[in-house]
Order: structure tokens, then C-alpha cells, then sequence
């Protein structure tokens, strides 16, 4: 009687294990377009540029998804498009708050060696705004 019950216990333990092994295989979801009003900052009912670029939407992605060309996104503009760039916010990276993304800020946030000099396009070893958005 001992012998089956460590032998129900142990089925139920690997039981167990074997399950917290398959569900930390499923990739996570894709990241979230951010919200509309998120993004609106003033509140006018239209995303400008200058509020694309603080949400880390680039300028070539504004640009295709401004459909009128009126230089700002209306919310039917901002949820047809599909240039939504997942990249992390660039403020979020920009540890020091100094304008500037350095090697180290960029390390620490998983961004490779690699990226990091190809997006520095003028060589300084940071990168501005423009070069992090620019694809």
C-alpha cells in the first residue's frame, strides 16, 4: 500500500513537471500597439509627428500611415496602418535621461553590438532619436 502511494505521488510529480516544461515553451504574444489617447498627448483627437516619434513610431512609418497628408493621424489613420514598429521606447532606454542612447544603455536594453553601430550612423557611439527610429 506504501509502494502505490509514493507511486501516485511521483506520477503526479512529474505529471506536474511535465507540464510547467511544455507551457514555458509557448512564445509570448507579440507587443501591443499602445493606445490611441496614449499617444494623443494634447488630447486633439490627431497624433502629430512629434508625438509619433515620442511613441517610438518612426518617421517613414508616420508618413505611410498619414493617408491624407495632412501631417498628423487621424484614429482611423493610426489603426489601418501596419508599420507599427515594437521597438522599446526610446526614453525607456535612455537610462540617464540625456537624449542619447549609449553602448551601454543599449547592451543593457538587448540591443546587439551589431545594431547598435549599424543604427549609429554618424559614429559617435550614441544614438539620437532619429538614428534609433531610422529602419
Amino acid at each position: 500500500m506504501k509502494l502505490v502511494k509514493i507511486w501516485i505521488a511521483l506520477t503526479c510529480l512529474f505529471s506536474c513537471l511535465y507540464s510547467v516544461a511544455s507551457f514555458s515553451q509557448i512564445p509570448p504574444p507579440p507587443p501591443q500597439r499602445p493606445a490611441f489617447k496614449d499617444i494623443d498627448k494634447d488630447g486633439d483627437g490627431k497624433i502629430t509627428a512629434a508625438e509619433a516619434k515620442a511613441a517610438g513610431i518612426s518617421d517613414a512609418d508616420f508618413k505611410k500611415a498619414d493617408k491624407n497628408g495632412d501631417g498628423s493621424l487621424t484614429v482611423d489613420e493610426y489603426l489601418n496602418t501596419t508599420t507599427y514598429n515594437p521597438k522599446p521606447a526610446f526614453k525607456d532606454i535612455d537610462k540617464n535621461g540625456d537624449g542619447k542612447i549609449t553602448a551601454a544603455e543599449a547592451k543593457a536594453a538587448g540591443i546587439s553590438d551589431a545594431d547598435f553601430k549599424k543604427a549609429d550612423k554618424n559614429g559617435d557611439g550614441s544614438l539620437t532619436i532619429d538614428e534609433y527610429l531610422t529602419p
